[in-house]
């Protein structure tokens, strides 16, 4: 009797960070619902990873070498491609699922449905403006234009796939000007061909926010390569509010790094043009910058 197919594929690319991956991989295995396989997609790493993953003797779990020369998609595609599940889990390697998330999901699949996301909880060097509930939202149809004027809404690690549309359309991009938006780039080419997104307002895992990983990086650039492509859809009123959406990533991260000088410009912008939500933590972020100016002036 044939062994039948997972109903998961968790996809976990890794470089050089074990300490992490084995808190990743044990949430994976601690899952409620068991109708999963793992894919561990190793760039190489010489920090003892691949012994580890040698070691490790569940069925389920499958693990690849490869050369992704900072391309991480190169990694994430190696998953997909070798998945047997019929719906794809990214998970990064330095965050973890609770218990229930797969068996949460799973309540929502059906054939209406073709992207599954939800709320992850910050962890790590969170920066004091930042709620530590990396909440996401409903997106409103279409999902396309919601996505490009309001920004990503979903983060990767949340993110359930069905397998068949990520190959309907190509895969990650592997560009190296969108790296650390790949996954944004991959949402929106989904949303050309479905509005079928699924929201869960729940929160079903922990997000590492660290020093050197790209949630301290500035997005701005990439999310802009990952999506000017996709600008053609807007009309001039969401146009602006696109460009807004931009300049607040590029004001907020220049706020973050205490380049108040350079902040105010793109968080001007912001201020004036983009959705509320970020008109109103642009306002926050010029205001105090003027304070901590005038702070500055007084002593």
């Amino acid at each position: 009797m044939s062994k039948s197919l997972p109903l998961f594929s968790v996809v976990i690319p890794t470089y050089n960070c074990l300490s992490f991956l084995r808190k990743a991989i044990q949430s994976v295995l601690l899952q409620t619902e068991q109708n999963f396989e793992i894919l561990i997609i190793d760039n190489t790493s010489i920090d003892g990873t691949k012994e580890y993953l040698r070691s490790l003797k569940d069925s389920r779990i499958h693990s690849f070498q490869v050369q992704n020369y900072g391309v991480i998609a190169v990694s994430r595609n190696t998953g997909i491609k070798n998945a047997k599940g019929s719906w794809i889990c990214f998970l990064d390697a330095d965050d973890i699922w609770y218990k229930e998330k797969l068996e949460t999901c799973r309540k929502y699949i059906n054939e209406e449905v073709d992207v599954i996301y939800h709320d992850l909880l910050k962890y790590g060097n969170v920066h004091f403006l930042e709620r530590k509930a990396l909440g996401s939202r409903k997106l409103n149809t279409p999902v396309l234009i919601d996505l490009l004027v309001k920004g990503n809404a979903i983060n990767n690690s949340s993110a359930v796939v069905r397998r068949e549309i990520l190959g309907k359309v190509g895969y990650l991009d592997e560009s190296v000007d969108i790296i650390a938006a790949e996954d944004y780039n991959a949402w929106l080419k989904i949303a050309e061909k479905s509005e079928n997104f699924l929201y869960i307002q729940k929160v079903l895992g922990e997000y590492f926010i660290g020093e050197n990983n790209f949630s301290n990086k500035n997005m701005s650039l990439c999310s802009k390569s990952a999506s000017i492509a996709f600008t053609k859809y807007l009309n001039d009123k969401q146009l602006i509010k696109y460009n807004a959406w931009v300049a607040y990533t590029s004001g907020r991260y220049k706020y973050v790094n205490k380049d108040y000088y350079y902040a105010v410009k793109p968080l001007l912008v912001s201020a004036k043009s983009a959705s509320f939500r970020l008109k109103i933590r642009s306002v926050y972020m010029l205001i105090s910058i003027y304070l901590n100016k005038v702070k500055n002036i007084l002593n």
